[in-house]
């Protein structure tokens, strides 16, 4: 079962609105679309899209426990490690910088040392 409750954070404008109307109709999306008046299959997809995300931001330990990443780092898998006889001793989560964001900040320093330029040497 999917806990919708905990998807909301993730979503956006009409994946948001989707979301609660999924939790209104106590969990049937056929009638949470009918409510908000869009295309089902088009809820469906934005509705996997959050789920993407979620999956991307969330640490889920053995315990069933969960956690998010720091922010600007997604999950990018898991590593275990195993002793001889195939117990496993330890488990980590790898992580990385979002590359959109990454994406952002080297467009921002291009940005402002181009600016810096042409305020140092003028434009013509």
């Amino acid at each position: 079962m999917d806990d919708y409750e905990y998807l909301k954070q993730f979503a956006v404008g009409k994946q948001l609105e989707y979301i609660e109307a999924i939790i209104a109709c106590g969990g049937n999306k056929t009638a949470a679309s009918k409510m908000v008046g869009t295309n089902h299959r088009s809820n469906l997809r934005a509705l996997e899209t959050v789920k993407y995300k979620s999956a991307s931001k969330t640490i889920i330990h053995g315990d069933a426990g969960t956690e998010q990443t720091d922010e600007g780092y997604s999950v990018k898998g898991t590593s275990r490690l195993y002793d001889e006889a195939g117990n496993l001793k330890i488990q980590w989560v790898k992580t990385d910088r979002d590359k959109a964001q990454q994406a952002d900040e080297q467009v921002s320093i291009s940005m402002n040392y181009l600016n810096e330029k042409v305020k140092q040497e003028g434009f013509d």
